[in-house]
């Protein structure tokens, strides 16, 4: 099976002679490269995998095509389940295919947009294609190791990066699952869901209440963050103890051009209540 290729169209995997794929370069040298064009906006990505968790920051305005498709698959629950079916030590970790062997895609294809600010840095978020232009469809891989400069010729599409959870990367071998990969579009305030297990007293749980409610979170540029509770839980003294709980929480400030912006997150709370 060819590096980092993946047959789209056709019935069986790449072979290595069918493609030009580059191996892994022994010794790159990684130059200084331009910074990407990062906002508050950007869509994050929560990859959740049978290993942990892998945090990614896409780019949709160095690769606005790229970032639409995996967004709208991710959406689709189409990555859920799906495993790692090639992992490389010190180069590459890839997934997104439905076949789980190389061979599957989405039935389509995407229009490759190679640029010279994304680069295969370590964390580098990109898409495994065959030999032939444009034809990329969902699978997708993560360096690992160290930076493999020499794939950014090679027209491979960069589109994001790990922000949290390299070491996760770092430990997938082939078979590991994605367990469910959900997207973050702060310029929706889209909803995140989180189980909370709050400490309520017996004498509370024989009442009546809401096992779900909604809160928002407004995470200042330090970090800090002020909560509400814009849907409680119907019982005035379980709000008290879900917003005590949600108090305690940590959040990483959003990022714009490489500084904190204050920015709001909205959540809904499902409370685990044994």
């Amino acid at each position: 099976m060819a590096v980092l290729f993946s047959t789209l169209t056709a019935s069986r995997p790449a072979a290595a002679d069918d493609t030009a794929a580059p191996k892994a370069d022994p010794a790159p040298v990684v130059a200084p490269a331009p910074q990407p064009a990062e906002t508050a906006e950007d869509p994050l990505v929560v990859m959740e995998t049978t290993k942990g968790t892998i945090r990614l920051h896409l780019y949709p305005k160095d690769a606005p095509k790229t970032v639409a498709n995996f967004v709208k698959l991710a959406k689709k629950g189409f990555y859920n389940g799906l495993t790692f079916h090639r992992v490389v030590p010190d180069f590459v970790i890839q997934g997104g295919d439905p076949n789980g062997d190389g061979s599957g895609g989405p039935g389509y294809t995407i229009p490759d947009e190679k640029n010279k600010i994304l680069t295969h840095t370590v964390g580098a978020l990109a898409m495994a294609k065959t030999s032939e232009p444009n034809s990329a469809g969902s699978q997708f891989y993560i360096v690992i190791g160290r930076p493999q400069p020499h794939l950014d010729a090679a027209g491979y599409t960069v589109f994001g990066k790990v922000t949290e959870g390299q070491d996760v990367a770092e430990r997938i071998q082939v078979g590991d699952k994605m367990t469910k990969v959900t997207i973050i579009d702060p310029s929706t305030n889209a909803v995140i869901i989180r189980k909370v297990t709050p400490d309520i007293p017996d004498s509370l749980r024989t009442q009546s209440f809401q096992k779900s409610g909604e809160a928002k979170f407004t995470i200042h540029k330090d970090g800090s963050f002020d909560v509400e509770l814009t849907k409680g839980f119907g019982n005035d003294q379980i709000d008290k103890i879900a917003k005590s709980a949600l108090s305690a929480w940590k959040w990483k400030p959003a990022t714009a051009k490489g500084e904190p912006v204050e920015s709001t997150q909205i959540v809904q709370i499902n409370l685990d209540v044994q």
